[in-house]
C-alpha cells in the first residue's frame, strides 16, 4: 500500500456502511526541493460506538459526531505522523507514511516493511514534518533498520518495520512534531477496552499529494488524511503478529480517496472521548496499529489491513531490546510486552 504499489486482491463480504466528512487544512509556500504538509481530516464508516467517561458511557452514531471532533482527531494525531518521500528533484514523490516512535531513547520511523524496501533505493529520503515548507533529508546510511521477514503474500503479512533515525536529526523533528512513547502506549493498550471509543486511520494517500514545478523550484505537497470510525471489523493473531481489518464504503463517502496507496506505514489509533452535552473532548489517544495493505475495490467497498498492538508492543519492542539494549536510556529495565485486550471478532 505504498505509493504507486500495484493492486493486490482480497475478497471479503463487508456489511453495508455509510460515512461523512470533516476537513481541516492550511496553505504554505515552497522553495527548491521543498516538501509541503497539509493537515486534513475525514471520517469513515458510520456506525455506533461507546463514548464517555468511565461508568457513564453512551452509544453514539459516527454521523452524529460534530466536525470539530473529527478535526480534533487530525490535530491530535498529526504531530506523530509523517510522510516519507523521494527527494530527487527529477523524481520527487511520496513513498509512504510513518509514525514517529520512541522506545527507551531509541527514536525512529514505525512503518510498513514494503515502505522500507522502497527506501533502500534512495541514498537520501525526505521526511515531511509539520513545520511548514521545508527540505528535510536523511541519509539512509545513517539509519538502522529493524524489520519483519517478508510474509508469504502481501495480504498475509507480516509487513512491519522500524527505521532508527540518527540523533542529529531529532532536534529538527521535535521542533514541530512528537514521538510516540511506546512504553506508555504499551501500558495503555493493555488496560483500555478495545471495543469502545473511536478509531482513526491516519496517513498520506498518494493521490492527494502533488508536485508543482516552476522556474528554480520543485515543490511536493502531502495531505494528511484522518479516517475516523468505530472499532475494527476483525482482529486476528498469527504467531508473533496480529492484524486488524477495516472497511471503507464509497457509496456514502465521496471524500474517501479512490485508493489508500501511500497510507502504508500510517498509524491506526484508538481515542477515548468524553461528552458533556454537545461538547466532545478527546481524553486519551493510543497507538493500536500500523497500516500495510489495501484490497482491490469490490463494488462500493475496500478493506485496509493493519498490524495490531501485539506486533508493535510485543514483536517490535522485543526486536528493539535485542538490537539496542546497550544503548537504552532511562532506569526501567526491559520487560516482556503483554498482549493487548482485543474484541473477540473474526
Amino acid at each position: 500500500m505504498a505509493a504507486n504499489h500495484p493492486p493486490r486482491r482480497v475478497i471479503r463480504d463487508p456489511s453495508p456502511r455509510a460515512a461523512q466528512m470533516g476537513c481541516q487544512a492550511r496553505s504554505l509556500s515552497g522553495y527548491p526541493g521543498a516538501v509541503h504538509y497539509e493537515l486534513g481530516g475525514e471520517a469513515s464508516p458510520i456506525h455506533t460506538t461507546s463514548v464517555g467517561r468511565a461508568l457513564k458511557t453512551a452509544t453514539v452514531k459516527i454521523r452524529d459526531l460534530p466536525d470539530t471532533l473529527l478535526d480534533a482527531h487530525a490535530s491530535a494525531i498529526s504531530p506523530y505522523s509523517v510522510a516519507i518521500t523521494r527527494l530527487d528533484v527529477d523524481n520527487i514523490g511520496l513513498i509512504g507514511s510513518a509514525v514517529l516512535a520512541e522506545y527507551r531513547g531509541i527514536h525512529g520511523l514505525l512503518t510498513a516493511r514494503h515502505v522500507i524496501d522502497a527506501l533502500r533505493h534512495q541514498e537520501e529520503f525526505g521526511v515531511v514534518l509539520r513545520a511548514g515548507t521545508h527540505r528535510f533529508g536523511i541519509a539512509l546510511a545513517h539509519t538502522t533498520i529493524v524489520e519483519a521477514d517478508e510474509g508469504p503474500t502481501a495480504e498475509a503479512g507480516p509487513d512491519i518495520g522500524f527505521v532508527r533515525l540518527p540523533d542529529h536529526t531529532l532536534g529538527q523533528i521535535r521542533a514541530s512534531n512528537s514521538f510516540v512513547p511506546l512504553e506508555r502506549h504499551r501500558d495503555r493498550a493493555t488496560s483500555i477496552d478495545a471495543s469502545t471509543g473511536l478509531w482513526c486511520l491516519f496517513g498520506c494517500p498518494d493521490e492527494r499529494s502533488s508536485v508543482t514545478d516552476s522556474p528554480g523550484r520543485t515543490e511536493f505537497k502531502a495531505f494528511g488524511l484522518a479516517c475516523v470510525g468505530s472499532p475494527p471489523d476483525s482482529y486476528q493473531t498469527r504467531g508473533d503478529f496480529d492484524y486488524y481489518k477495516i472497511t471503507a464504503e464509497y457509496s456514502a463517502n465521496t471524500g474517501l480517496p479512490s485508493t489508500f496507496g501511500g497510507v502504508s506505514g500510517g498509524g491506526y489509533w484508538q481515542t477515548l472521548v468524553a461528552r458533556n452535552g454537545d461538547l466532545y473532548t478527546i481524553t486519551d489517544l493510543v497507538l493500536r496499529g500500523v497500516a500495510f495493505y489495501e484490497s482491490e475495490r469490490a463494488g462500493d467497498f475496500r478493506t485496509v489491513k493493519c498490524h495490531g498492538p501485539q506486533s508493535i508492543y510485543g514483536w517490535l519492542i522485543g526486536r528493539l531490546e535485542a538490537e539496542f539494549s546497550s544503548q537504552f536510556t532511562g532506569k526501567e529495565p526491559p520487560r516482556a510486552a503483554q498482549q493487548a485486550v482485543e474484541p473477540d471478532v473474526e
